[in-house]
């Protein structure tokens, strides 16, 4: 069975986080996780958050950690949306991640010269197959 335009819409509804809606979930205002359709049958979910660490070592233990955490969030987000879009749409969509997905550490705040607190955004996005 191919895609119908209703689903694709009701799935661009459920994702969507730009104006009125917001991509941080209410628990939280230190993340954020947003969803994007690439083509016919892949979205692409990001999780943001932001590190400080002052030291390699902790650099390491908290990419650990969010590495764990990450993954955790994602999947917890695609549940919500197979629920979300049952309701809506009164079908069962099928979300496969594909692979390990991709980890970014992006460092912006770094003043070595007054101190040696570094802040960075830490990235993981999943691609995800879909079908409906």
């Amino acid at each position: 069975m191919g895609l119908e335009v209703q689903d694709v819409n009701t799935l661009g509804d459920i994702i969507n986080s730009t104006f009125g809606r917001t991509s941080t979930p209410r628990s939280t205002n230190t993340l954020s996780i947003t969803c994007k359709i690439l083509n016919e049958n892949t979205l692409l979910i990001t999780f943001t958050t932001i590190m400080t660490f002052y030291n390699n070592s902790q650099m390491q233990a908290q990419k650990n950690k969010m590495n764990d955490e990450s993954k955790r969030i994602i999947n917890q987000y695609i549940k919500e949306l197979k629920n979300q879009f049952k309701e809506r749409a009164g079908k069962t969509i099928k979300l496969e991640p594909k692979g390990e997905g991709e980890t970014t550490l992006e460092i912006y705040n770094v003043q070595s010269h007054i101190n040696t607190k570094k802040d960075a955004f830490y990235r993981h996005k999943v691609f995800v197959e879909f079908s409906i």
